[in-house]
């Protein structure tokens, strides 16, 4: 059980960690995406209900992290 909340806060550091990697040049500006790699080792080492919980987990957070405000409208929102 503390291999996952372990897991857990490693999905919110990369999340936020990603942000701030810059695109590679040397690959057409291709960006390196740790949430995935996580995610998926999550889904190889936890057992059925734990892997649900912390891929619900991920993509709750990767909504508000990627929501586009343009001014005062939202232009895609949470969901």
């Amino acid at each position: 059980m503390i291999f996952f909340f372990i897991l857990l806060v490693l999905v919110v550091i990369a999340q936020i960690a990603e942000f701030f990697i810059p695109p590679l040049d040397w690959m057409y500006h291709a960006h390196i995406y740790i949430v995935p790699v996580l995610v998926f080792y999550g889904a190889m080492a936890l057992p059925f209900p734990l892997m649900l919980g912390m891929a619900f987990f991920a993509g709750i957070l990767l909504d508000p992290l990627t929501v586009q405000v343009i001014g005062a409208k939202v232009d895609i929102s949470l969901g």
